[in-house]
């Protein structure tokens, strides 16, 4: 704690990083809901995005909105 890191490159930039307080990750109801909710919509996405364009529009999905929200 305290003890600041060695700088890490970042992009065009570098991060030098210091640990003031560490708090320990929880796994409660809701970050576990969170989790799901997180893979659902990856794997749901990764789906669609197998489908071909005719299946898209046979089922009513507006492809130009599908990938304005992967871009997002």
């Amino acid at each position: 704690m305290g003890i600041v890191q060695a700088p890490v490159p970042f992009g065009d930039s570098w991060v030098i990083v210091r640990v003031e307080k560490f708090i320990s990750a929880q796994l409660d109801d809701f970050m576990r809901q969170r989790l799901l909710q997180e893979n659902f919509e990856t794997w749901f996405k990764q789906q669609l995005n197998q489908l071909s364009p005719e299946e898209k529009t046979w089922m009513g999905i507006n492809t130009k909105s599908v990938q304005v929200q992967e871009a997002a």
